[in-house]
């Protein structure tokens, strides 16, 4: 297994990275030479103006400009092999939220990047004014002061370095998707250089707003100079500040996207090799071994491929093992296929059975799920080999205290228990008699007793809600999560109903026909499931205008994984025919399997 990852991590994943990174820093060079001619316009001296960047152009200082800033790029991208992801980080609560936001990683990638705009903003002002001290100018004859405009820019790079990272994160930036359709690397990043610098200037445009108001209310260290009303209206600084952050914003947005066009870029992976050493790089072992999820996807990616597009290769996968004559190729690959739609159908399954023992228990976990819910599906257990994905029942409920009485569930929590003197006091003050001067001082006592453990026990109170309500599952997310890797399980269900529609043809040996039964009991297994899933009611819970795009995102998942497995038992039906009336599956199944026979699914 240690070789195996070592290799697809150096042969798959680094070597791409790498490239990312190369084409990103070459591309540096244009992108600050147009910077460089947008900072210099002067459209009422043109010839000078084309003159003074020509001159520029080949200047020391711009080298020297263009060295520092691929460093600082390459130092940035090379963030993003660490931090990208191919599955959505979903949070299941208030407290992973809050956790994901003061992470110290993250809080490292932040700083990190705080000061790589700062450096690169100080390249770019010294590239708009290089006869000019950086940040010192001369107020008198005799004293120097801080040049406040350039300040003012430098820290305006510094927080969009920050909000950078924030956006990194929070727009899911680091989420990598795999296009529909495979393009060329050449394509994808022409396609997408306009829409990045339309979006840089978007997001700068967004935080520049916010910093000068923040800056003009509280940063100013010159009252004489910021705060004024020409600071607001001066064209020049925020012309270099919009242009400064548009710079940044794109050469980190577009080495961002360079990385994800090579890592989502098919990767072939051979179906047999002759050698032994060589075994570790076949697709199979691929699908069912690695631990590297980028390189699960591109296998099952290549599976998808490889059973519309390449007859070798199907033949390879369909033939049988020498010595022996064992389907090994099949097996593995029919197994492991089979292993993911089982998974899927079971976790929606066991959502659906925790929504009714939520309803049946009372819980309050899942009242947005209560109305009008009707709930048939059986029990079933996730796959031991996809635990990890899977989502055990118990991030779906929340801890259910013993039935016990109010003072005591909250004296408890704090640690304490009541002796019986304490009890009797309870009762005397329930119940007082005032019999004598001493019975009533007593009873003065026992009050003001009761009265100080009301308010610790209302502090613990205080406590216990906070820690639920940072501790109780969001229904949201858990939605979320059940898709949360449905790609996959797109690609294995398109990849396995081809190879069995073209086995009809391709299979000499018959391999596949062993495992019919059981590829379309689980294919008609999780139709079944998605139909009960989307007959559920949506929450209409308020959310944020990023949570509502996740969510769009994995309603987008389950409607393509639904269409999907309905394409794919109709490519099996379409292709089999009245063939399929012998296969032996379930009654259920076998209702179900004769109306998509009949086109009436």
């Amino acid at each position: 297994m240690t070789r195996t990852h070592h290799l697809h991590m150096k042969e798959v994943i680094a070597w791409r990275s790498t490239a990312s990174i190369v084409w990103s820093a070459l591309l540096l060079p244009m992108l600050l030479s147009a910077c460089l001619v947008v900072i210099r316009i002067d459209l009422l001296h043109p010839y000078v103006w084309f003159i003074g960047c020509i001159n520029d152009f080949f200047s020391i200082s711009m080298v020297l400009i263009n060295f520092v800033i691929i460093f600082i790029t390459i130092c940035v991208a090379a963030f993003n092999p660490k931090f990208c992801t191919v599955s959505p980080i979903i949070p299941c609560n208030r407290l992973s939220i809050l956790w994901q936001t003061i992470n110290p990683y993250r809080l490292f990638h932040a700083t990190c990047h705080s000061l790589a705009a700062a450096v690169i903003t100080a390249c770019l002002i010294y590239l708009s004014e290089p006869n000019s001290d950086f940040l010192i100018t001369e107020c008198t004859e005799d004293n120097e002061c801080i040049d406040e405009k350039h300040l003012f820019i430098m820290l305006h790079g510094i927080v969009l370095g920050f909000c950078y990272s924030l956006q990194y994160f929070w727009n899911s930036e680091n989420y990598i998707t795999f296009p529909v359709i495979q393009k060329a690397k050449f394509l994808r990043v022409k396609g997408h250089i306009k829409r990045c610098v339309i979006n840089s200037v978007w997001k700068t445009w967004r935080i520049m707003k916010y910093f000068y108001v923040a800056y003009f209310v509280f940063g100013s260290w010159n009252s004489a100079s910021l705060k004024t009303l020409w600071f607001l209206v001066d064209f020049s600084l925020f012309w270099s500040v919009l242009l400064s952050g548009t710079f940044i914003f794109t050469s980190w947005l577009l080495a961002l996207h360079i990385f994800k066009v090579y890592n989502t870029e098919a990767f072939v992976f051979p179906v047999e090799t002759t050698f032994a050493e060589d075994e570790h790089k076949c697709l199979t072992r691929v699908l069912d071994h690695t631990n590297v999820a980028l390189v699960k996807y591109l296998g099952y990616l290549d599976l998808s491929i490889l059973s519309e597009h390449s007859v070798k290769r199907r033949k390879q996968i369909f033939s049988l093992s020498d010595p022996g004559g064992h389907p090994h190729s099949w097996d593995s690959v029919c197994k492991d296929c089979l292993m993911l739609i089982r998974s899927m159908a079971s976790n929606l399954d066991i959502y659906q059975d925790i929504l009714q023992s939520d309803m049946l228990s009372g819980d309050t976990t899942q009242d947005l799920f209560r109305q009008n819910v009707n709930i048939t599906s059986p029990g079933a257990s996730f796959n031991s080999s996809y635990a990890h994905k899977a989502m055990s029942p118990q991030r779906f409920e929340s801890p259910r205290p013993e039935p016990q009485t109010e003072v005591v569930k909250r004296l408890n929590f704090k640690g304490y228990k009541p002796d019986p003197r304490q009890q009797s006091m309870n009762n005397s003050v329930q119940s007082p008699t005032f019999t004598s001067n001493s019975t009533l001082s007593r009873n003065g006592a026992d009050k003001t007793m009761v009265s100080s453990g009301r308010s610790r026990t209302s502090f613990g109170d205080r406590i216990d809600k906070m820690l639920s309500y940072f501790r109780s599952p969001l229904p949201v997310a858990v939605r979320r999560q059940l898709f949360a890797d449905a790609q996959l399980h797109i690609w294995a269900l398109t990849g396995l109903s081809r190879l069995v529609a073209a086995s009809y043809s391709e299979d000499d040996f018959g391999v596949v026909q062993r495992s019919l039964p059981d590829i379309l009991s689980s294919m008609l297994e999780l139709h079944t499931a998605l139909d009960k899933y989307c007959k559920l009611p949506v929450p209409s819970t308020q959310m944020s205008k990023q949570t509502k795009s996740s969510v769009h995102q994995g309603e987008q998942m389950k409607n393509a994984l639904r269409e999907t497995v309905k394409s794919a038992i109709y490519r099996i039906v379409t292709t089999f025919g009245p063939s399929l009336k012998y296969v032996k599956v379930s009654s259920d199944n076998e209702r179900q399997l004769s109306q998509f026979m009949q086109g009436k699914v």
